[in-house]
């Protein structure tokens, strides 16, 4: 991605998330999806990705983002995370039970924009 200056910009995700665990009598249990974005190999920022209920129901989220002058590269990630104290997985206690996502989005466009000043 090619930027005119460097600043910080706002980049617009466009996203899907059908992601859900089954639904019990009270609550269907969307699942959150994450990514780790990182941004010209910078430490990367955990952003969260609600439920959109359907594959092709695509939301929008923007996420700013700071940006060199030229070219820059901006990666996702995304692994299951651990539970509380670090070590241990939700899939590994109740296998087979969606209790959090190893997945990010599913990413349909990115675009960025300056912010106004």
């Amino acid at each position: 991605m090619r930027s005119a200056a460097t600043g910080t910009y706002a980049m617009r995700i466009r996203y899907s998330n059908p992601e859900q665990s089954a639904a019990t009598h009270y609550n269907p249990d969307p699942l959150a999806r994450h990514a780790d974005i990182s941004v010209n190999g910078a430490t990367p920022q955990r952003v969260m990705f609600p439920h959109t209920f359907h594959e092709n129901n695509f939301w929008e989220l923007t996420v700013p983002v700071r940006l060199k002058r030229g070219e820059n590269s901006v990666e996702f990630s995304a692994a299951e995370l651990p539970d509380f104290d670090g070590t241990t997985y939700a899939s590994e206690t109740f296998p087979g039970v969606l209790l959090r996502s190893q997945y990010a989005p599913l990413i349909d466009k990115i675009t960025v924009a300056p912010y106004s000043g």
